[in-house]
């Protein structure tokens, strides 16, 4: 009798388990579900400054939701953040680094809570570092503050060594100036001489030339109007 119990009992506890199994199983319908869900996951950095001017990074990860997790990697260290969430406001996680002096890869991989689904996206990120040219004089000129050398944000390592690039910069600015001033001998001699192309000179005198076509046609048809009364008058006589 007790193994007849038992057996029923082990009936009942395969079964719900068979249940609960299946209710846990990432099918198509469920899969397409967390996909969307996994579409909508964002990813971004801002570079952020304290009230004493110093400068870190702000890393975000929009739009979590309950059926999803987040798990973030990176190549700089074994660091990983799991991100659900209960962890988030409104769906958005923050996390801060003042590392501003390396480039570092990070990957974001979503993944299903409930549900025994593979990955359902991966989102990658670049967070840049800080240009240790930014600070130097040949990147404070008005000319190369925007220029490649001198952005104060990268998120590559530079091909060429500090002194390299330094000189690739003064090659740089020696260009700007001769296309400069060949910009403005040209400006001069336009306006010396004004020399104007088609279009300029239609734009600048068209409706002078049209003022003075419309005025000699008026003169015509006034002489011709004149010239046809005098030989009527003639006939008459």
């Amino acid at each position: 009798m007790r193994k007849v119990f038992f057996l029923f009992t082990l009936m009942i506890i395969t079964g719900f388990t068979n249940v609960y199994a299946k209710a846990q199983t990432c099918d198509v319908e469920t899969k397409v579900r967390l996909s969307r869900d996994a579409s909508k996951v964002k990813v971004a950095y801002e570079v952020v400054t304290d009230n004493y001017l110093n400068k870190s990074i702000n890393i975000k990860v929009y739009n979590v939701s309950n059926n999803i997790y987040v798990e973030v990697r990176n190549n700089h260290d074994d660091t990983k953040i799991l991100v659900t969430y209960n962890q988030t406001e409104d769906g958005t996680y923050t996390f801060n680094t003042t590392d501003i002096d390396t480039i570092v890869n990070y990957t974001f991989i979503v993944r299903s809570i409930k549900y025994d689904c593979e990955d359902l996206r991966s989102l990658t990120l670049i967070k840049p570092k800080r240009n240790s040219l930014r600070n130097n004089q040949i990147c404070q000129k008005p000319e190369t503050i925007d220029y490649y050398y001198c952005r104060e944000w990268i998120n590559a390592e530079f091909s060429y060594s500090e002194s390299q690039a330094i000189n690739i910069i003064k090659k740089y600015i020696e260009k700007q100036k001769n296309t400069t001033t060949t910009l403005c001998r040209n400006c001069i001699m336009k306006e010396k001489y004004k020399v104007y192309n088609n279009d300029d000179f239609i734009a600048q005198y068209g409706r002078y030339i049209v003022m003075i076509i419309t005025i000699c046609i008026i003169l015509d048809m006034i002489y011709i109007a004149i010239q046809l009364w005098q030989r009527r008058k003639i006939n008459r006589v």
